[in-house]
């Protein structure tokens, strides 16, 4: 099995509009550097439906839904994916682990932490609510730090 990580920047939540649609991609396979591309439906039909990938994230049912609502092609294929085990998410395999192991679950298992955890500091941009004025925008014309 290949391991796919992956994560979307969506424009903002909104009233009538819980999955907005993807901006952008930042994905790697687990023996490749990542990379960070403009949204493309094309990519995750051939990622979601490939039986021997696995795709693995932070709050991946969230990204799955952007992506079901951007494109409807990927419904079955989400579906397919979820119904054959191909789907991962880091926070919730953290607190299932930290169940069976005795553990503190009133702990955050926010990405942020989960990283703190093993040495890694996260720094959250200043654009996390501004990426719908990047839509469209080819990546190499963006701002430093968007």
């Amino acid at each position: 099995m290949r391991t796919f990580f992956w994560d979307h920047e969506t424009e903002l939540i909104d009233r009538g509009r819980l999955a907005p649609p993807p901006v952008c991609t930042s994905f790697a396979f687990e023996d490749a550097p990542v990379q960070v591309e403009l949204w493309d439906a094309e990519r995750m039909i051939a990622v979601v439906s490939d039986p021997s990938t696995i795709s693995v994230g932070a709050n991946t049912a969230y990204d799955a839904t952007v992506q079901m609502a951007a494109d409807p092609r990927l419904i079955p294929l989400w579906v397919a994916a979820y119904c054959d085990g191909r789907v991962r998410d880091v926070q919730i395999d953290a607190k299932l682990l930290t169940i069976a192991s005795g553990g503190n679950t009133k702990t955050s298992f926010s990405l942020k932490a989960l990283a703190a955890r093993v040495g890694i500091t996260l720094e959250k941009d200043n654009w996390r609510t501004r990426y719908k004025a990047l839509r469209g925008v080819p990546i190499k014309y963006w701002p430093q730090g968007a």
